[in-house]
């Protein structure tokens, strides 16, 4: 099941864009893909992508074969943002 967002309806077809390091970059490959059940903002995706894929889901609609990408940075989480600060005094 991928993000519904990641499923790219193109002339041709539904695409995903899989996300690729080649030569130290992280691009995308457009693959064709084949969808079955949508549910709760999921597709099933039957045929196209393999176990472990990683795929764009933010923009994806915006994307070309062999584009250049970037992760966003992970947000820290709030217990880690936290520590080490004194508690609030009462």
């Amino acid at each position: 099941m991928v993000p519904e967002q990641s499923v790219v309806l193109r002339p041709a077809g539904k695409v995903a864009y899989v996300l690729a390091e080649r030569d130290g970059r992280l691009s995308v490959e457009q693959r064709a893909v084949e969808t079955g059940l949508r549910q709760d903002g999921l597709y099933e995706v039957t045929r196209g992508l393999a176990a472990g894929d990683r795929v764009a889901v933010d923009g994806a609609g915006f994307l070309t074969n062999n584009a250049a990408v970037q992760l966003p940075k992970p947000k820290p989480k709030p217990e880690a943002a936290d520590a080490g600060k004194p508690a609030a005094k009462k």
